[in-house]
């Protein structure tokens, strides 16, 4: 019988809502984009986060938000680097706003702001979660929810950016469309792909699907073209001993140079000195057909999370430098108290809204 992990995911379609959580092991890069938004926690240890062009060092309980399909990659900096995260469809907010494929959030603590109630209430809610759906027996959904919802608000109301757009909804031909694009590029990446020839290809204007693929995606053509690259180069620098000049052009590249340029813009660092990195740690590597989560007898992360359920130490000493900014958190326990009773009337109000 398989040991119990520290894993559960639900849908609910009625609200729109697909999600998962888990504690897992952080290895070498795995380079990814999702529609999901994700928010994760290093519980143990010291990881590099890469997005946006930048590269993030994170500490024990520090925090950082992922949007929907921005790419990002994760590398253990230490031995034995845990992680907790969260993964959200962003349609749960469609019945609160009809821009909602437009919505980005802002969140990033270090040691100035990783104490900060807003993160405190953000890793108690996921802990409750969590714990609440431990095992398919003993579902609480009540519980689940109750960290749920409030991490929903929390996001909404405090680390939300003022954003603009398109809602990027489409019509089952657009998708349709999107599908054999994004088929394309993954048959065709280690060659010369352009919008223009596959625009002739499926009989379109290149400037029309060019838009199209940016609505339904989140990001355009030829970005996720060099994602899909990057992607496969960095398997190939962890699993196999392959030079770099052969590895750039087998991903596609154009040359050796556009290779180191594309991967330290992205990674912060060259693919000679990401390799080389892999000597000075051991840490998992990343596979396709795995997931390191930790299971549930795991003793440090059963503590851990247990920690996270207790506020009453909440440090508020440095809160006017805390990001963002605490506007309306200055909760105590009474309010705490209060929100907790009405807690199961919110639920279900929210749940009969109309979509």
């Amino acid at each position: 019988m398989e040991t119990p992990k520290y894993f559960f995911q639900y849908r609910d379609d009625a609200q729109k809502l697909f999600l998962r959580e888990y504690v897992y092991a952080l290895g070498t890069f795995h380079y990814n984009w999702h529609d999901e938004i994700e928010l994760l926690v290093i519980l143990r240890g010291r990881a590099d986060i890469c997005t946006g062009g930048c590269v993030y060092q994170l500490e024990e309980d520090d925090m950082i938000l992922i949007n929907s399909n921005e790419g990002h990659a994760t590398l253990a900096r230490s031995a034995d680097c845990l992680a907790f995260l969260i993964r959200f469809s962003p349609t749960v907010f469609e019945a609160y706003d009809a821009n909602y494929r437009a919505l980005r959030f802002q969140l990033l603590t270090d040691s100035s702001s990783r104490a900060q109630l807003p993160y405190r209430l953000l890793r108690m809610y996921m802990t409750k979660m969590l714990l609440a759906m431990e095992t398919d027996e003993q579902k609480n959904l009540l519980q689940m929810q109750s960290g749920l919802y409030p991490l929903l608000e929390l996001l909404q109301s405090q680390f939300r950016q003022t954003a603009s757009g398109k809602s990027g909804i489409s019509s089952s031909r657009s998708r349709l469309l999107v599908q054999q694009m994004i088929q394309y590029i993954e048959k065709h990446y280690q060659e010369k792909v352009t919008l223009n020839s596959l625009a002739e290809q499926m009989g379109y204007n290149p400037s029309y699907l060019s838009q199209l693929f940016r609505d339904n995606v989140g990001v355009n053509f030829y970005d996720y073209v060099t994602r899909k690259r990057l992607r496969e180069s960095i398997f190939a620098l962890q699993q196999t001993d392959k030079k770099i000049l052969d590895i750039a052009a087998d991903s596609g590249f154009q040359d050796i140079k556009a290779f180191n340029t594309k991967f330290k813009e992205v990674f912060g660092r060259t693919p000679s000195e990401y390799r080389r990195s892999l000597t000075e740690i051991t840490v998992p590597r990343w596979s396709e057909s795995s997931h390191a989560y930790v299971e549930r007898e795991n003793s440090f992360v059963e503590q851990k999370l247990k920690s996270y359920l207790h506020l009453e130490s909440v440090d508020m000493s440095t809160s006017e430098n805390a990001f963002p900014p605490l506007r309306s958190l200055e909760l105590d326990r009474q309010l705490l108290d209060e929100i907790a009773l009405q807690l199961e009337k919110i639920t279900k109000q929210i749940q009969n809204r109309k979509i």
